[in-house]
């Protein structure tokens, strides 16, 4: 190759490589501008509020001269991501007649479980300080505008009664029985003599002193007929599943591909000369079973978990709308 082809070539690559960092940099400019933006815009509006804390979305509440939509969402899931968009666009349409309060609900686990959480994303409409209705999935905003009772050519869409369901996490969740929630802490710590008197023996074994009862029994019959639901922890009330993550493992234990985020903990287990990983109750340390790596997609875990560990609440659908 001549001096003149090889200078040639040589000023080429060196323009290809300059115009690809050229290039690199505007997407990189590109994209930080949209991230930085994404905060500010939200922050443009005051009707959309990002809770911090269960006493922060009381105060909101009880103070609230708008309607108020609570988001439970998360980072990971996709379709809450669509229904923020729906919301900003919301509370842009509609400044000062609707508000909204976002709860991410790794970060603020008591408040989803005060609120039954199921499925995500989950909104629950407040007014005068009283949850009114409960809807699961994407709602468009001129729908969450009509659902406000602001209007227009939306319609609200259909909605579980929450009156039953949502309470203060702060108080004692409704028929559990559980010790109150703390803001700070989800932890139940009792005696031993406490939890004695607060379970049956059965219960009081498997919970407290990680016997295991047999397969096939009678507890697990019953819980392989429940519908759509929650499962709770039997000691304190905590929910730990919910029934779409359930399936037939073959074992004789229910099992479940995936638990509640935040609400079981997992430890090594080396007893009777096995290695496996044991499963418990994070709010009050309950043994409830063990966590194999032989489930289902998409997690390939199964939880199986001792059936009398657990107390089920059906999930309550919205009555049929009249034709």
């Amino acid at each position: 190759m001549s001096s003149n082809a090889l200078a040639h070539a040589r000023a080429c690559r060196d323009q290809r490589r300059d115009h690809g960092r050229s290039t690199a940099l505007a997407v990189a400019v590109l994209l930080l501008g949209m991230l930085t933006r994404l905060p500010a815009a939200e922050a443009a509006i005051p009707s959309v509020q990002t809770i911090t804390s269960a006493a922060e979305l009381n105060t909101l509440l009880a103070t609230s001269t708008t309607p108020v939509f609570i988001d439970f969402s998360a980072v990971w899931c996709p379709p809450c991501k669509l229904l923020h968009a729906e919301i900003l666009s919301a509370a842009k349409d509609h400044p000062g007649k609707i508000s909204f309060a976002l709860v991410d609900v790794e970060q603020l686990p008591d408040v989803a479980a005060a609120y039954n959480l199921v499925g995500m994303p989950l909104l629950v409409l407040v007014k005068g300080g009283n949850p009114v209705g409960r809807h699961e999935g994407l709602v468009k905003a001129i729908d969450l505008a009509a659902w406000a009772g602001l209007g227009g050519p939306g319609v609200a869409p259909p909605q579980t009664p929450v009156a039953s369901t949502a309470q203060d996490p702060n108080q004692v969740p409704a028929g559990t029985g559980a010790a109150p929630f703390s803001s700070a802490t989800t932890k139940l710590t009792l005696t031993d003599d406490q939890w004695r008197q607060r379970l049956s023996p059965e219960l009081y074994d498997i919970s407290r002193r990680k016997s295991t009862e047999p397969a096939f029994c009678g507890g697990y019959t019953a819980i392989e007929h429940n519908g759509p639901g929650i499962y709770h922890c039997a000691a304190c009330g905590a929910p730990l599943f919910i029934s779409d993550t359930k399936f037939d493992s073959g074992s004789g234990w229910p099992s479940f591909f995936k638990a509640l985020p935040g609400r079981v903990d997992v430890q090594e287990d080396d007893s009777y000369g096995m290695d496996r990983t044991e499963v418990h109750c994070a709010r009050c340390g309950g043994h409830l079973g063990h966590l194999f790596n032989d489930g289902p997609a998409p997690t390939g875990l199964r939880y199986c978990i001792n059936a009398i560990t657990l107390s089920f609440e059906p999930r309550v659908d919205p009555p049929a709308a009249k034709p």
